[in-house]
Formats: structure tokens, sequence, C-alpha cells
């Protein structure tokens, strides 16, 4: 993933290291075309991640 470091400094002291460490695995398990992009959205909208259940009822 191609973030900068300042770009990866803001987002460190703006969010909480287990909040960026979820959107970034989310958005490996994604395999998005551009998860830098992704995962600095994510954080800035404050996305929700739900778990797929594992069966259905």
């Amino acid at each position: 993933m191609e973030i900068s470091y300042l770009k990866a400094k803001e987002l460190i002291e703006k969010y909480r290291r287990k909040w960026i460490t979820e959107v970034v695995e989310h958005a490996q398990e994604q395999k998005c075309t551009n998860p830098a992009g992704y995962v600095i959205r994510a954080l800035k909208e404050n996305w929700s991640f739900w778990s797929k259940p594992e069966k259905d009822d």
C-alpha cells in the first residue's frame, strides 16, 4: 500500500491505531485496486464494516 509518510502520520494522529488496522485489513480482503484511497476514504467517512454471518438461519 502506498501512503506517504506525511499522510500516514496524519492518519495515525487523527484515528485510533486499532481502527486503522481494521480498515487496512478490510481493504486487503476486498482486493481493492486503490487500497490507499480506500483506506483514507473509509477513515475520513467513518465507514462501518460488518462480518458476513457464517451460517444463514
